[in-house]
């Protein structure tokens, strides 16, 4: 018994199905921003004290007052993002 005969032949013809119609269509969906100005407002107008007390780290503030001070997009987690919505009736 050869080795040749017990492996699967395979074709070198490969029989290729091109779509006709193709349909390039925009999505439509939309992403609702967090960033707004609003939003970086309060972020820089919270003091370190009235976040710790709302339970957060100083560290997290600051990297959100980076965020907040700069021209780019960035994102919360709800629940801070609840809490930032919430802070002026909390404190």
């Amino acid at each position: 018994m050869s080795l040749l005969s017990s492996k699967p032949v395979y074709s070198s013809k490969i029989e290729l199905k091109a779509k006709k119609d193709l349909n390039f269509i925009k999505p439509e969906y939309e992403i609702e921003r967090v960033d707004s100005y609003e939003i970086r407002h309060k972020i820089l107008n919270i003091s370190y004290a009235d976040w710790k007390k709302l339970g957060f780290s100083k560290g997290a503030l600051h990297y959100m007052k980076q965020n907040a001070k700069s021209d780019k997009p960035f994102t919360l987690n709800a629940h801070v993002l609840e809490r930032v919505n919430k802070w002026e009736e909390f404190m």
